[in-house]
């Protein structure tokens, strides 16, 4: 079965792969231009820029990288990075290590359709939704 991992592009893919291994945990690998058979090709100061990272434990997996073509970087507003949660605690807590610094749009609440649920923009501009589907009774 094919594993699916969000790829994000970002200006400072360094920063946000700590800050998200402070939240989740997990190991980070970084790859820069200068250690890829592409170097040659890449102008001086490029050499130190990240080709391609990734943040990855037992259930996360996020990948980034800071090159893009010609138009340069443009933040969109069509993907969300979306949590299904073990417990309204681990929604609490990924919450409280996520979104400060960032905007939040719905605090974590309990939703007519059965569960918590928070949605907000990090610090980093991403966009992030946080669920957890409450027992039915």
């Amino acid at each position: 079965m094919p594993t699916f991992m969000p790829y994000l592009n970002l200006d400072n893919p360094r920063a946000a792969l700590e800050f998200y291994q402070a939240c989740f945990g997990g190991e980070i690998f970084i790859m820069k231009v200068s250690e890829t058979p592409v170097a040659k090709q890449m102008p001086p100061d490029m050499q130190d820029k990240v080709m391609h990272a990734s943040l990855t434990s037992k259930s996360i997996g996020i990948m980034m990288s800071e090159m893009r073509g010609p138009e340069g970087f443009v933040r969109g507003n069509t993907v969300s990075l979306m949590l299904e949660c073990d417990s309204e605690k681990q929604l609490n807590e990924f919450f409280g290590k996520l979104s400060p610094g960032g905007k939040v749009m719905m605090a974590p609440g309990k939703q007519f359709w059965g569960a918590i649920f928070s949605s907000f923009t990090d610090k980093f501009g991403i966009q992030w939704l946080l669920n957890h589907t409450l027992p039915q009774t």
